[in-house]
């Protein structure tokens, strides 16, 4: 993307779309950490009633995270290719 007469006042626009990127990915691996927890839960062989309780409600609030995620990666994935097809015309 990078080329010999690049305008260098798009810096910021990548520089945004990469701390973007790597939020998105921070909240993931948020997630990620919250369902190797559950997981954990389910080997210890916890009283079922209470891990049921637990993992329910946790289950369902990652369930709309990770939709939320899906989303805002897709907006972001898709601004960023009409970012790059628009400074590729230039």
């Amino acid at each position: 993307m990078l080329k010999e007469k690049f305008d260098h006042s798009l810096l910021d626009v990548f520089e945004n779309f990469q701390t973007s990127f790597i939020g998105e990915d921070e909240a993931i691996a948020i997630l990620m950490k919250e369902i190797n927890i559950l997981k954990e839960l389910f080997d210890e062989n916890h009283e079922m009633e209470i891990v049921n309780s637990i993992t329910e409600t946790s289950i369902e609030r990652l369930d709309k995270e990770m939709e939320l995620s899906a989303k805002r990666f897709q907006t972001l994935k898709d601004e960023f290719h009409e970012f790059q097809q628009k400074i590729s015309r230039q």
